[in-house]
């Protein structure tokens, strides 16, 4: 219970109709047999002056070591989880192996979908930062965009 009231609370504090502070293409490669994914995040849409302001990190680590732009790899070993302690990436893999399950019954029978999930990263001072990321992701055109909001009065 605790739990769905924390969600319900990180929830609360997204404003609805704000933009997201940070977007970026994303490709996937999705294999439904093993339930798993392969990510790589493009070149940002926006800047990084929100990203190292609430990360604590510099642009050049965000770009190289954390997102790792244009390099695809397997989102259960991906650089984005240096923002996540290990039990922040347990909670996600058991998410995202939730999602491709879903997905996986549906996937003949959807064209987009739209995901938003409320996740807790890691500040590089290991204060947590809460945010809703937000996929978008069109089969048919074999276009995704990932989007961060940062949630209100966090980090």
């Amino acid at each position: 219970m605790e739990n769905r009231e924390e969600k319900a609370q990180q929830l609360k504090s997204f404003p609805l109709g704000v933009e997201y502070h940070y977007s970026m293409s994303c490709d996937f490669k999705v294999n439904f047999l093993r339930m798993s994914v392969d990510i790589m995040y493009r070149e940002p849409c926006s800047d990084f002056e929100v990203l190292t302001e609430r990360f604590g990190y510099s642009e050049k680590e965000l770009r190289n070591d954390i997102f790792s732009f244009d390099k695809m790899m397997p989102f259960t070993e991906h650089t984005i989880h240096k923002l996540r302690n290990a039990d922040d990436k347990t909670k996600i893999m058991q998410k995202a192996k939730n999602i491709v399950r879903s997905v996986s019954l549906a996937k003949n029978e959807i064209a987009s979908y739209d995901i938003k999930i409320p996740i807790v990263y890691r500040h590089k001072n290991g204060s947590k930062v809460y945010v809703q990321n937000q996929y978008l992701v069109d089969w048919y055109n074999k276009t995704s965009v990932a989007n961060i909001h940062f949630m209100n009065g966090d980090n």
